[in-house]
């Protein structure tokens, strides 16, 4: 419990005290009584006193290599045996080695005990509250992180918790009723609710970051449009989906035959809220994909897929005046049999290496960069997304900011009949 944490902390820092009493000579501790006393100061003072000296007396900290933090250590200790009666600090070199001692004796505690220790080390931290920059043994931090799921079921996907699932297509049946809801619900609010909520959600952003929102947009295309086939390893492909909001490329397309794709949290950092994804769900080997291309051949787009064949071609020859749908298979075999047939053009990345292939997070960097960088050199016109689709978006993005914005989203999906009753969405639907 809290409470028996708090106090069995606060014994084994006076406990430590009493041994550097014993241990360096000029320091006096008169007692348990004094020692709990000092214990519970010396946390309160690293606590409120410390973080403020540490960040005014940073240069001399740098300086010093890190060891004016043995000074400041030294001072928590006068501070105690200034307010404390019953405990004495004789000369700052007294302090200098005392807080040297009581640092090594934490160290020592916490090596017994593990990583649950924060007894504060150099002078002591906060009874019962974990040092910073501690590290954590891996039970610990999956405890933690449990318990951080649970009282932050809005979590945000680039700083906790898992990254958003995306939406599924189930071309061959009926898909499962969801257990979360779809942040796109609101582009079917009806007009005047839509507006409402949009001002609303307005007046809860600074105009900085609605700035930065319109700045992205208009840098954002979706006439570069990326397809994942089956990716074996998801920090490939979660690198891959930063390497696309990077670049401002608004859609990917995932396709799952036998590997599902979540995207590595702290690989991706975040980069799907940001995204359209799409994820194409069940079926034989090799029929998702080509439903997937055929839907994107039938909004226009040329299917672009990386070869190392002879009949490939360099990236300066593929057109840009269609828009591309650039596709990328796993790690072992590359795409399947049906991507390549159905590819309009195949690419190649000349290697005079050895080795004649690239890692896939690459390899779709420098794809991607190249054919970014020419379509906004002017090589296609109207690149960048409508105005309306830059509304959706901004909406969407906007009622996802903040836990209030998130709350006024689900209310109006309410009011509107399209949400029920304490079903959580966003975070874990994306775009």
């Amino acid at each position: 419990m809290p409470i028996l944490s708090f106090f069995a902390h606060l014994l084994i820092t006076a406990a430590l005290l009493l041994l550097v009493a014993r241990l360096v000579k000029g320091v006096k501790v008169e007692g348990w009584g004094p020692a709990f006393i000092g214990a519970l100061v010396l946390g309160l003072a690293n606590a409120i006193v410390k973080p403020v000296m540490v960040v005014l007396t940073l240069p001399l900290t740098i300086l010093t290599l890190g060891l004016f933090l043995l000074v400041i250590n030294a001072l928590m200790l006068r501070l105690v045996s200034a307010l404390v009666p019953g405990i004495k600090v004789q000369g700052c070199g007294t302090a200098l080695w005392g807080a040297l001692v009581l640092s090594l004796l934490n160290l020592a505690v916490e090596a017994v005990i593990g990583g649950g220790w924060s007894g504060g080390r150099g002078g002591g931290g906060a009874a019962g509250a974990p040092a910073a920059g501690r590290r954590q043994r891996p039970g610990a931090r999956r405890a933690a992180a449990g318990a951080l799921k649970e009282r932050a079921p809005w979590a945000c996907a680039g700083a906790s918790g898992p990254e958003p699932a995306p939406l599924v297509h189930h071309p061959r049946g009926t898909p499962p009723l969801p257990q979360t809801i779809d942040p796109r619900l609101l582009l079917q609010l009806p007009a005047d609710r839509r507006a409402h909520l949009f001002a609303q959600l307005n007046g809860l952003v600074t105009p900085q970051r609605l700035q930065r929102m319109d700045a992205v947009l208009a840098a954002r295309t979706a006439h570069i449009t990326v397809v994942f086939e089956d990716v074996y390893h998801p920090h490939n492909a979660s690198a891959v989906l930063r390497t696309c909001e990077c670049l401002g490329l608004q859609d990917v397309h995932v396709v799952e035959d036998e590997k599902s794709f979540r995207p590595a949290r702290r690989i991706a950092r975040g980069s799907a809220r940001w995204l359209t994804m799409h994820r194409w769900a069940g079926g034989d080997a090799g029929a998702d994909v080509g439903e997937c291309l055929r839907s994107l051949r039938e909004q226009g787009y040329s299917i672009l897929a990386t070869s190392p064949a002879e009949d490939a071609v360099p990236l300066d020859e593929v057109s840009l005046e269609k828009p591309l749908a650039v596709c990328f298979g796993t790690e072992e075999t590359g795409l399947s049999p049906a991507a390549f047939a159905a590819a309009d053009v195949r690419v190649t990345i000349p290697t005079p290496g050895f080795t004649r292939s690239l890692n896939v997070s690459v390899t779709a960097a420098l794809v991607l960069y190249h054919l970014a960088g020419r379509l906004r050199a002017g090589e296609a016109a109207g690149w960048q997304l409508p105005a309306a689709r830059c509304d959706d978006l901004r909406l969407m993005w906007l009622a996802d900011e903040s836990r209030s914005s998130r709350g006024l989203a689900r209310e109006a999906l309410r009011e509107a009949g399209l949400l029920p009753p304490q079903t959580p969405f966003f975070r874990d639907r994306p775009r």
